[in-house]
Parts: structure tokens; sequence; C-alpha cells
């Protein structure tokens, strides 16, 4: 089956990567937009261009979710998006795969004109929220257009098992499939990578605790480093590296200062991806602090994944999706959110144990491998795609 693939989730090289384990790459057509801003404009993406695979670049609009009014309805609408599936359709293509959530009017819009064009129609979920969490006025938009692309559609990828079970509390016919919208590289992921940061960074002789994310009030970096304040006292040989952007920062910095751990916590403001896997190798722990905030909580976590298939332990808290990537007691440990006792005890356990870090680090690869590598992903999209 000749397949378009649709959003602006794709026109990042780390995730688009997985489409080239694809079974029938031929068959595959990328719609995506020219350019792409992240991070409130400061980083921008262009479409992949040494991959052999077809793509067709249009402009998107709406790129982010804080527009008046509209909030993130549209957020990677591509208006021209209908012509160049007109011309696919003449081409063979039968199904249409929108990278983006069943409750924005970009993806409802996408799986209407696949519709009138005759193709099928498959949209990705990852909401770990019930929408009767949400205010009134919110949950009614939100349930009105789920329901519209769901019945405007054939399947739907959920990213994780709480997404799948909240997309079949609305009904409807369609195949429901579950697993992440793009996999890991264990290859460029390995624990074999130079660990250059601790060279670059002094941290030769230091036991270094990881956190690498958004600095946001939902990523709760600050109960991390309230936890680190007491570890390090028990260790203190320990040092505790942030590695983000966002407007938590500012606080993050003030709250270092104000325990006087400026000796004992580096803050980058961020690393190009490529570079991630050695500053993963140059870890010994790798911290999550994730919490439910205003609504939102943990949907994946690819960076726990991906320091896990660099053979890191991991320590987060239990929220949303978390459980179903670190597994307690065997890759890692998880909190109860915001537990800063349990917090300290845990980083106090895998700080201490070099056994039990190498334990869970092994057992970390393994998992991710065998459930999230870009072969086993590609495969399951093969797989969905067929069946429809």
């Amino acid at each position: 089956m000749k397949i378009a693939i649709s959003g602006y989730t794709y026109i990042r090289k780390n995730l688009f990567e997985v489409w080239e384990y694809y079974k029938e790459k031929d068959n595959l057509y990328f719609i995506l937009p020219k350019k792409w801003k992240a991070k409130g404009g400061s980083q921008i993406f262009y479409p992949i261009e040494d991959s052999k695979l077809k793509i067709y670049k249009t402009t998107a609009l709406f790129w982010h979710s804080k527009y008046p009014i509209i909030r993130g309805l549209l957020k990677g609408w591509m208006p021209f998006l209908i012509f160049k599936l007109i011309y696919l359709r003449f081409k063979g293509v039968r199904l249409l795969f929108t990278a983006s959530e069943p409750n924005l009017l970009t993806t409802v819009f996408n799986a209407l004109i696949a519709r009138c064009l005759g193709m099928k129609h498959v949209f990705n979920f990852w909401d770990v929220v019930p929408s009767s969490e949400r205010k009134k006025f919110k949950r009614k938009v939100y349930d009105k257009l789920v329901r519209a692309s769901i019945k405007l559609s054939d399947g739907a990828v959920c990213g994780n098992h709480k997404s799948a079970e909240i997309l079949k509390s609305y009904g409807g016919d369609i195949r429901i499939a579950v697993f992440p919208t793009s996999g890991l590289d264990e290859n460029k992921f390995n624990p074999s990578v130079e660990p250059t940061f601790r060279k670059e960074l002094g941290l030769e002789n230091k036991l270094a605790y990881l956190f690498a994310g958004v600095f946001n009030k939902q990523k709760g970096v600050e109960y991390l480093i309230e936890a680190f304040n007491q570890v390090q006292k028990e260790i203190p040989e320990a040092h505790l590296l942030l590695v983000g952007t966002g407007p938590g920062e500012k606080s993050y910095k003030l709250q270092v200062a104000s325990c006087k751990l400026q000796d004992k916590v580096t803050i980058i403001n961020w690393v190009e991806h490529q570079r991630m896997p050695e500053l993963y190798a140059s870890a010994d722990v790798f911290v999550y602090p994730s919490i439910s905030y205003q609504g939102s909580e943990e949907q994946f976590g690819y960076a726990m994944a991906e320091a896990m298939l660099t053979e890191k332990p991991v320590i987060a808290f239990n929220s949303g999706a978390i459980s179903e990537l670190l597994k307690d007691q065997k890759n890692g440990l998880i909190v109860p959110e915001k537990d800063i006792l349990k917090l300290i005890e845990s980083m106090l356990k895998l700080g201490q144990s070099r056994d039990l870090r190498h334990k869970f680090g092994s057992y970390g690869r393994q998992y991710v491998m065998e459930h999230f590598c870009q072969q086993i992903i590609a495969d399951k999209f093969y797989q969905l795609f067929r069946a429809l």
C-alpha cells in the first residue's frame, strides 16, 4: 500500500530516521513543513536532505500552542497539503498518516481531506490525562474534536497503553495500535560511546547525576535540586548536571545559589542531539523527576530511553506513562511523585552501588532494544498499515 505521512514531528532527523527501517520504503511519501520553529523559535528545523525517501515540502502555520483564543488547535496546519494529497492520490496513495493528535483542528482537517479523496486515515494519540479532568469548556471542545477525528479515521497509533484506554473510551470503530511514533537508535546510543563531557566539565572523579529535558514546571527539576542538596552531603564526590532550556532556568540558578551548590551543580543551556550519546555516557545516573502539572503528565520519556540505551540506570517520579518504560527495580527506580525523601533514598541507593547501577543499566538497554528500537517501531507501523 502506498502511504502519505504528514506532520511536523518528522522534520527532526532523529524522529524521521525510523522510516529508513520500513520494509517498503518506496511506498512512502512524506509531506513535511519547509521549516519548523521550536523552543520558542530559538531553534529552526528543516526536512532531512540526505534521505532517499520521497519528501514533499510545504508551508506550515501555527508552530506553538500559545496563540490567543485558538491556542494550539491549528498547530502544524499546512493549508496547501490538500494539493499535495490530490497529486499523491493520482499516484496511487491510499492512506494518510497524520502525525498529530485528534484533539487538533489540524488532524480533523487532514482526516476530512483524506475521506473526501477516498483515502484511509490514521492519527496518533499520546494523552494520558482523561478529558474529564479538564475545565468544562475545554473538555467539550476536546471531546468534540476527538470524536470527529475518530469518526473520519480508520486507525490510531497510541504512544502508551494509558492513552489507548482513553481513546477506546470514546467508542468508534477504528484499529488502535500501541507504540511510540518514533524509535531509538541503539547503535548511536550505546555503552561504548566516549564520555567526552566528563573531561570537558571536569567530572573525571565525580559521581554524576544527570537531568536532560525542558526547564519547566512539569519536569520537576526543583525537586531534584532539593534532593541533591541532601545527597551531596552523603556522597561528597556527587555532581549534578542539568541540561536544557526553558522558563525555569533562572529559578533553578537561584535555587542552586541559595543552597550554595554552585560548585556541585552545572547547568548547560542545551546540547545538540548528535552529542546526546556523549552526554549520557558521561553520567552515572539519569534522574527524570517529571510531575503532573496543569492537566499534563509524562507521555513516554525519550530522554529516559536514550539514557537506558547507554546502560544508565534511571530514577523517575511515577507520573503519566513513566512505568511503561521504567520498570521498578529492573532498569531503575520509580519514586512516588514529589516524594523528596524517597527521591533522596533512591539517589543514594544507586549512587553508593556500582553493581546496582551496572545491573539496572544492562537490563535497561536490553528492554529498550526489544521494545522501542527503530526496527521494532518501523515493523509495527508496517503491520498496522497492512492491517488497514
